[in-house]
C-alpha cells in the first residue's frame, strides 16, 4: 500500500501571504511554521496566523478564504469568531488545516509590525519575530509550545531582544493563570 506524501505547505502559504495583502489585512504566520523559521524543525500538520483586526472583519477573511478554497470547520463562523476569536478552517486541496486568530491587542500589533519576513514560493511571508514566537508559546504553555520556545531560545542564544521578552511577560502577569512568565523567562535564559 502506498503511502500518502506530505501536503506541499508554500503554495498555500504564498496565496494565504498575496490575498491578506490584497484584503489589506495585517497578520504574521506563528505556531509551528514560525518555529521552523527560528527553531528547531519539526513536523507541523497545520498554519496558524493572527490577524491585526476584530471579529467585525470577518468578511473580508471569508473572501480570502473563499479565493483560498479554505472551508470553515466550524457551522457558524461569524459567532463563533465573535466568542473565540479564532476561525478553523481546512484547504480542500491538501486538507491543510488553517487557523485565523483574530486580535487588536496593543501586543499583537506590536508583533505584527515587528514580523521578520522570509521569502517563500514567490510572496513575502511576515512571521512572529523570534521574541514574539516565545512569547506567544509561553503564553500558550502547551508541551509542545514549551519545547518550541526552548527550541527558539537554543537557536537564537544572545541575539534575542531579552529585555523585550522580560517587558512583556511582566505586562502578561496581569492576566490570570500566566503569573510565572517572569520565571519561565528567567529559566529559558540560564538564570
Amino acid at each position: 500500500m502506498a503511502s500518502r506524501q506530505p501536503p506541499d505547505f508554500a503554495p498555500l502559504l504564498a496565496g494565504i501571504a498575496r490575498e491578506l495583502r490584497a484584503h489589506r489585512l495585517p497578520f504574521m504566520f506563528i505556531g509551528g511554521q514560525a518555529v521552523l523559521a527560528h527553531g528547531a524543525p519539526r513536523l507541523t500538520t497545520d498554519i496558524n496566523l493572527t490577524l491585526g483586526v476584530g471579529p467585525e472583519d470577518i468578511a473580508s477573511v471569508d473572501a480570502v478564504c473563499c479565493r483560498l478554497e479554505l472551508n470553515s470547520l466550524v457551522p457558524n463562523p461569524e459567532s463563533f469568531v465573535n466568542e473565540t476569536f479564532v476561525w478553523p478552517t481546512r484547504h480542500s486541496p491538501s486538507r491543510i488545516r488553517v487557523d485565523f486568530f483574530f486580535s487588536t491587542t496593543p501586543y499583537e500589533q506590536g508583533a505584527i509590525a515587528r514580523a521578520t519576513h522570509l521569502e517563500l514560493a514567490g510572496a513575502t511571508l511576515p512571521v512572529a519575530a523570534p521574541e514574539d514566537l516565545i512569547l506567544l508559546k509561553l503564553f500558550a504553555a502547551r508541551p509542545r509550545d514549551i519545547e518550541d520556545a526552548c527550541s527558539v531560545v537554543d537557536r537564537q542564544g544572545e541575539n534575542l531582544d531579552w529585555p523585550y521578552l522580560e517587558y512583556w511577560v511582566g505586562e502578561f502577569t496581569a492576566i490570570p493563570g500566566h503569573e510565572d512568565l517572569p520565571a519561565q523567562i528567567r529559566a529559558l535564559r540560564g538564570e
